[in-house]
């Protein structure tokens, strides 16, 4: 696979990247974060390798502060300005539900934010699957009229 074009011009991710994460401990604390998430390829692989991630992948729930203002000081730290950061309080419950399956926890300020944060998830994911079967059942009737149509 390629790298996306988003990334081309870039560094690629420096090794030992993910070692790097503990650096974070301390800017998560002096800044309000709650919860700390590693996701997609980078939680996947475990470190830069054989299937090369592309980015470093955080998701973040704070306090205050919305999670780009992080940006710079996380960039640093990780050593690298291939950094996607979602803000856990403006995800879709699809994305959330993701994170929170195949993500991987790094950091937690506490047990009980991490319980909270899993089961309001969980029953917002359940809550809106309604939604999302709708929303699926829809496009399949427009992908079915758009192959009838293109006979």
């Amino acid at each position: 696979m390629g790298i996306p074009e988003r990334w081309k011009g870039h560094r690629p991710l420096p090794q030992g990247v993910a070692g790097s994460l503990e650096k974070l401990t301390p800017i998560f604390e002096r800044e309000g974060v709650r919860l700390a998430y590693l996701f997609g390829s980078l939680a996947k692989t475990g470190e830069v390798g054989e299937r090369e991630p592309h980015d470093v992948d955080l998701a973040l729930l704070t306090k205050e502060k919305p999670a780009w203002k992080l940006w710079d000081e996380i960039a640093e730290a990780v050593r690298s300005e291939r950094l996607d950061l979602v803000d856990l309080r403006s995800a879709s419950p699809v994305l959330l539900f993701e994170i929170i399956r195949s993500g991987r926890l790094i950091y937690a300020s506490d047990d009980a934010a991490r319980e909270r944060f899993v089961l309001d998830v969980l029953h917002l994911y359940r809550d809106t699957a309604p939604l999302r079967r709708r929303q699926r059942a829809a496009l399949k009737r427009r992908v079915d009229r758009w192959c009838e149509e293109s006979r």
